[in-house]
């Protein structure tokens, strides 16, 4: 590995770390952190979980979407989900400069929503 290669994947695991910093706080410590005081429906994950299910109440497609692959806009929890986990999984075709290994991505991400929806939804 090259110099440039050791600095990516060290700022892509800073990012990762802070990302899920902000994820915890937001859900353990809401409350009392900075976050708190921007007064936005993005921020707050007692009512922002909400906005995948009210952007688009009369469109089945358009709700899908919003609630599936496009969930990380949706609200900061999932927004810094999505950081964290693309940071993590970017470190790897970066360190071993096979970079066609991005490329693999969404299919990570397809497989990792069906199988976390298939144990969230079941019962």
């Amino acid at each position: 590995m090259e110099i440039w290669q050791y600095v990516i994947v060290g700022l892509l695991l800073f990012i990762s770390s802070i990302s899920k910093a902000i994820q915890d706080t937001l859900a353990f410590h809401f409350d009392t952190s900075v976050f708190s005081k921007a007064n936005s429906n993005w921020w707050n994950p007692s009512t922002s979980w909400k906005n995948k299910h009210d952007w688009f109440p009369n469109s089945k497609v358009l709700t899908w979407l919003i609630s599936n692959p496009l969930v990380a806009i949706t609200d900061a929890w999932h927004f810094f989900g999505f950081t964290r986990d693309f940071s993590i999984f970017a470190c790897i075709p970066i360190a071993s400069g096979n970079y066609w290994i991005f490329l693999g991505y969404p299919i990570y991400r397809f497989v990792f929503h069906v199988f976390f929806t298939w144990i969230f939804i079941k019962k």
